[in-house]
Formats: C-alpha cells, structure tokens, sequence
C-alpha cells in the first residue's frame, strides 16, 4: 500500500495517510500538497497520535507490519485485532 506526507493547506498540518484515501478526504487538489510517497512498511515501528486523548494512555498505537497488511482494502482502516470498539475491550 502507497502512503503520503502531505500538508493541508487549509488547516495548516501535516498528515500521513494511505494515498488512495485522498480523494474521499479532499474534495480539491489544492487543497492539500504531498509532500513524499512512501510505502506502508516504511511506518513500522513509528508511534502516532491517537485521534482521541483517551487513547494516548493505551499502548496500542505503533505499526507492525501485520498491522499494516490487514488493512482493510482501500478504507484506510488498520484492523489491529481488537473489538470494533476498543474503549468498550479495555474498560
């Protein structure tokens, strides 16, 4: 799977995102401006930021390359393994 770097213009921050996504997430090219393609095995091992705050206590977040595999087609989606709500498996 095909990565991105890109910087949205918009918002003025930096993301990282599976390149497919990009059209379903921006209506407009300029809009956003990539600025390197990478594979998805290239993340392993790296941390990231949770979406939620919740999260950042739970040590779930870095990317092994089994994560990246089960990537769920072109969604975007990392499968980790864990139930379809993970606050609800850890409480």
């Amino acid at each position: 799977m095909q990565y991105v770097k890109i910087k949205d213009v918009v918002r003025g921050k930096l993301l990282i995102l599976m390149e497919a996504r990009l059209p379903a997430l921006y209506k407009l090219e300029s809009d956003y401006e990539i600025l390197e393609r990478f594979p998805g095995t290239c993340l392993k091992g790296k941390k990231y930021r949770p979406l939620f705050d919740y999260f950042v206590q739970v040590s779930l977040w870095t990317c092994t390359t089994w994560v990246l595999r089960t990537c769920v087609g072109v969604t975007g989606v990392l499968s980790h393994g864990l139930c379809g709500c993970p606050v609800q498996s850890l409480s």
